[in-house]
């Protein structure tokens, strides 16, 4: 997959700090966020529909009644991947 995207914004902000910050009720829609580090965010009540990760660390992230309807995953790492306690790692590696 190719992460490059092109950078064709009606707004570009590039080596900003905005660590601490709130963002309330705004819209990102068709927005492109790349090479950012989101480690240690919180998303709370937002609309991720139709969104691609790629090239993307979700390491030890905690997702939490959040709808993951006709979600796919490709080409990833599962180690360790846990859904209401059942490791799925594990489950898919005893149905091979």
């Amino acid at each position: 997959m190719n992460t490059n995207v092109a950078l064709t914004p009606n707004l570009f902000i590039e080596n900003a700090d905005v660590r601490q910050s709130t963002w309330h009720q705004n819209s990102f829609s068709g927005s492109v966020i790349a090479r950012s580090d989101l480690s240690n965010c919180q998303i709370l009540e937002a609309n991720l529909k139709s969104c691609t990760l790629a090239a993307v660390s979700l390491d030890k992230t905690r997702i939490v009644q959040c709808s993951l309807k006709d979600v796919t995953i490709e080409a990833s790492d599962i180690e360790g991947l846990t859904i209401n306690g059942q490791r799925v790692d594990e489950l898919l590696k005893g149905g091979k």
